[in-house]
């Protein structure tokens, strides 16, 4: 089923490759491994044919005995051997979990950026459940059912054409299940997948909902889109036409059982092999009525592992030189960014030039493209067209591990990740004590921090409310601090402070001018504090650049007036 994904497209990828030759090595020794268990399969139908045909003719007690000692030892290496083959396939998922895992988180982190609705971890689940479920094995076991189709021609033609003949009519019935079932299986988990994400929105904005009344409303909206999403018939036919494939093995075992009796009356078939011919006809469909079981699993699977495919070939990052801390100089050229799903580009062919340590004040009506462009300037975001540089190096293309060491980013609404202050402040790094206090009495949050309980080691996450909005805002700027970053992005930082806050980032602000870092804020409070070096403004596409011989008037209203400065 996964073939068709093992193209040259993916070949230069070494990741990739080296997934692909585990999955094949595993695959090859299931598949060897099920050579011997099929073939013990026949260990049953052997067994019925000796015992009526030689047994019960012969009446003698020692070849029961010897009979039913080895098939007794048949069935034991067959259960010993389905249970290593079922343990190879279950560890091959766990193994693809633990080898992917956290690159499919990296590449979850910068490809939510373009899609935020995708989730290349859940992927990987479904692929690996799959792979450790009885579907998969079910699918292996399909090819063996031509070694039991000649066991039944041996025993007697006619066994053997009643066989293909139920084959081929599960086959058609798994067709009409593939053609039936694609489309609507995947729309359906799209739905799902929507509304439990609408779900954790809403959660998340629960004390605003609370607090305005909106439960009953929000509930309604939520239902409707859940609703959408069971409404689907999908899976109803898929339980339709397996339990129309289930009734037709049960005919198919009926008519064999009518076929051997008749062929047995006409002296053609032995009662040995009447009931040995019974046992394989049923494992010979047996794998064709699984993966009929298991084709909703199975479509998932396979959309899910074309998705890690594409992922893989691009989303992997390539091992890049680490440059040398940059001095802060940022140059763009040709601009052009396009929000998804819209016509009207934010920029277009737009260039401008930042001097190592200038303070840089990005100003725009709301909704145009301030944080977008701060995004861009910090490497998390693409520009369809042109590039943001750092001392010359294009800052989406350069290693980000190396980059982020040198850059210090508060977004407009700071999320503190999961974990204590201290391992917020130093981005998860494990660095000494000294130099995350260093940052947090650089952003002036150290004073703030002493005040909790456990000071810093105090635990936080995305949904704590033990902190409030300014309290936040003032621990990210000390992470935007850490390790002495050379250019200092700072988005509304003045949205959510009180008067102390905004005193500590004023000295904030002063003490990184002196030391000559790049800073860059979107903010209208910073002109009354400190004299820009230079304006970015952005209007209707636009990027005007305002560098500091420019006089610069201190009414941002009267900037946001001026249609252009040459």
């Amino acid at each position: 089923m996964f073939k068709e994904y093992f193209n040259n497209e993916y070949k230069d990828n070494h990741t990739f490759q080296l997934v692909r030759q585990a999955l094949k090595n595993a695959i090859f020794s299931v598949l060897f491994i099920s050579l011997f268990v099929n073939l013990l399969v026949l260990a049953g139908p052997i067994y019925s044919l000796q015992v009526f045909d030689r047994v019960l003719t012969s009446s003698s007690y020692d070849t029961l005995m010897i009979l039913t000692a080895m098939v007794l030892i048949a069935h034991i290496a067959l259960q010993l051997l389905e249970s290593v083959r079922a343990v190879i396939m279950v560890r091959v998922g766990h193994w693809l979990q633990r080898k992917l895992g956290s690159i499919f988180l990296y590449s979850s982190l910068h490809y939510s950026l373009q899609k935020p609705d995708i989730n290349i971890l859940n992927d990987l689940t479904t692929v690996s459940s799959f792979i450790g479920g009885k579907g998969c094995i079910a699918m292996i076991d399909i090819p063996w059912s031509i070694i039991f189709l000649i066991v039944l021609w041996l025993l007697h033609p006619y066994l053997a054409l009643l066989a293909l003949v139920a084959i081929i009519i599960l086959t058609i019935l798994t067709i009409i299940t593939r053609i039936i079932n694609k489309n609507e299986v995947l729309a359906t988990n799209v739905k799902k997948r929507h509304a439990l994400n609408l779900a954790n929105d809403y959660a998340r904005a629960a004390p605003a909902i609370i607090g305005m009344g909106m439960q009953k409303n929000v509930i309604h909206n939520w239902n409707k889109r859940w609703n959408e999403a069971l409404q689907t018939q999908s899976h109803e036919k898929n339980t339709y036409i397996s339990n129309v494939s289930r009734f037709f093995r049960q005919i198919s075992q009926v008519l064999a059982v009518t076929l051997a009796a008749y062929l047995v009356l006409k002296g053609e078939l032995t009662a040995g092999s009447m009931l040995a011919g019974t046992i394989l006809m049923a494992r010979c469909l047996a794998p064709i009525d699984q993966v009929i079981a298991h084709w909703s699993p199975m479509l998932e699977a396979q959309e899910a592992y074309k998705k890690i495919c594409i992922y893989l070939s691009e989303n992997v990052e390539e091992k890049r030189t680490n440059l040398p801390a940059p001095s802060g100089r940022i140059t763009a050229h040709n601009l052009n960014y396009t929000v998804e799903g819209q016509e009207q580009p934010l920029f277009y062919n737009e260039a401008f030039f930042i001097e190592s340590g200038e303070l840089v004040l990005i100003t725009a009506p709301s909704g145009v493209g301030k944080s977008t462009l701060c995004r861009m300037i910090v490497g998390a975001v693409k520009p369809r067209l042109g590039s943001v540089r750092i001392d010359g190096v294009d800052s989406y293309d350069w290693a980000k591990g190396n980059l982020g060491s040198f850059i210090g980013y508060m977004p407009q609404e700071v999320m503190l990740l999961p974990g204590t202050i201290k391992e917020n402040i130093e981005r998860f790094s494990d660095a000494p004590d000294a130099e995350v206090i260093k940052a947090a009495q650089k952003a002036g949050a150290h004073e703030l921090i002493l005040q909790f309980e456990h000071n810093y080691d105090t635990f936080v996450d995305p949904s704590t409310a033990k902190l409030s909005g300014g309290q936040r805002q003032r621990i990210g700027l000390a992470r935007a601090l850490f390790g002495d970053p050379r250019i200092v992005v700072l988005d509304e930082p003045f949205s959510h402070l009180d008067q102390a806050g905004i005193v500590a980032l004023k000295k904030c602000i002063a003490i990184l001018k002196q030391e000559g870092v790049t800073i860059i804020v979107v903010s209208h409070e910073i002109i009354r504090i400190f004299q820009p070096d230079r304006i970015l403004q952005i209007r209707d596409g636009i990027i005007y650049d305002m560098p500091q011989n420019k006089k610069i008037p201190t009414d941002i209203k009267t900037i946001t007036k001026k249609k252009t400065i040459s």
